[in-house]
């Protein structure tokens, strides 16, 4: 039973906004279309294991995925989560494509792509290690039964290539999966939960996942001045578009629409926050004061958060 459902990332539309409003000429383009798509690549990956999930075997398991918690000072994330009534599992998942060398030894993955320099990734295994003792970490805290704590990293990519990946324990293929935890739930039999402390520990777990904080302009450290305003067509997405009276239109496309504006307005507060003063939204929206007043208003009342400037909230716009 699937408890926490795996969602579109919240930070996908911040990367849309980001992208849509950085400029060419910034040094980090490549760099942040590059994550996005990287991220994009990770999340079709979970998408992809929902499958071999369905063939686990039917005794009662709670799956949550996009686990994010807390313990201490750390914040870690688990891909998907499985509890069992007498074990949890992690599954840390992995689409890397082309020849994967692994060596545990050293803690070393080396990705090798068609055309491309071989590329040293961010060592799985230690990645799982963590999350393992964190979430013991974290079960210590607030949950009293001892439960066992089992982890994987998942392999979904068909096309991929491994090479020293069958002498390390806890790398497994997707397809391979639904058979390594059928046979692991009936073996782990030291500890056992009752069903009812079983679902609360579940849902306990789901009660406290945290949603991930998202500022990519802090993240990359972006200037202001590289990410343009504008109104855009929310038909042909072109940037040709004027304020005529109480409405806006596209030259290139003929689109009119009260509301194009709002769609500016989801941006900025996606790069920079839920507030807006009057001069900014000038200034995103390209109109004189006295018009941004009254779209301003138009979503919330003003608010003073300081003495010297007021604030319109962009809350409701979400």
């Amino acid at each position: 039973m699937v408890i926490k459902p795996r969602k579109t990332p919240v930070s996908f539309r911040h990367f849309d906004a980001l992208i849509r409003r950085l400029e060419v000429r910034h040094p980090l383009v490549w760099q942040v279309q590059q994550d996005y798509d990287n991220a994009k690549a990770g999340f079709a990956g979970e998408e992809s294991l929902d499958f071999q999930l369905s063939l686990l075997r039917p005794a009662e398991h709670y799956i949550l995925h996009q686990v994010r918690l807390q313990v201490n000072e750390h914040v870690f994330e688990i891909d998907t989560l499985i509890v069992y009534s007498n074990m949890i599992v992690i599954l840390e998942v992995k689409n890397f494509s082309g020849r994967l060398d692994f060596c545990d030894e050293l803690g070393q993955l080396v990705q090798h792509r068609s055309k491309e320099e071989p590329r040293a990734l961010r060592y799985p295994m230690s990645q799982l290690e963590r999350q393992q003792l964190l979430l013991r970490e974290w079960l210590a805290k607030h949950f009293p039964q001892k439960i066992e704590v089992h982890g994987f990293v998942v392999l979904v990519n068909r096309a991929s290539i491994v090479q020293g990946g069958d002498l390390i324990d806890g790398l497994v293929r997707a397809d391979k999966l639904p058979f390594v935890l059928n046979r692991l739930a009936l073996v782990e039999r030291k500890l056992r939960l009752e069903a009812v402390d079983q679902k609360r520990l579940a849902m306990k777990i789901a009660g406290a996942c945290k949603e991930p904080y998202v500022d990519l302009v802090e993240w990359y450290a972006i200037e202001s001045e590289y990410i343009r305003g504008g109104v855009y067509c929310s038909s042909c997405k072109s940037w040709h578009v004027e304020r005529l009276r109480d409405r806006w239109c596209c030259k290139s496309c003929g689109h009119v629409d009260k509301d194009m504006h709002k769609e500016v307005l989801r941006d900025y507060q996606l790069l920079f926050g839920n507030v807006i003063t009057c001069k900014e939204a000038c200034r995103w929206l390209g109109l004189k004061k006295g018009t941004c007043l009254k779209l301003l208003k138009d979503i919330s009342e003003p608010t003073s958060l300081s003495r010297k400037k007021v604030y319109y909230s962009l809350k409701s716009l979400t």
